[in-house]
């Protein structure tokens, strides 16, 4: 694992172009609070609001390639005017 990687591009939850993969966009904010997620997963729009929602595991720090997790294995919830 490249430990470039990890420093310059945080944990997150990223939209991509299936067709340009270098077309990327975050879609979470990269911390909470000033401290950063552990490992953004299992994402879910909620229809009726947009409201999007995942899990923040910490499993990078588990196998060794982040730092000590700053929040906890929370689920989370984002509204769309966040």
């Amino acid at each position: 694992d490249d430990p470039f990687f990890y420093r310059y591009h945080p944990s997150g939850i990223y939209s991509v172009d299936p067709r340009n993969w270098t077309d990327w966009r975050a879609v979470t904010p990269e911390c909470f609070s000033g401290r950063h997620f552990n490992s953004p997963n299992d994402v879910c729009v909620r229809r009726t609001d947009g409201s999007l929602w995942f899990t923040d595991p910490a499993y990078a720090f588990a196998q060794g390639h982040a730092p000590p997790p700053q929040l906890g294995n929370w689920l989370w919830r984002l509204a769309p005017a966040t």
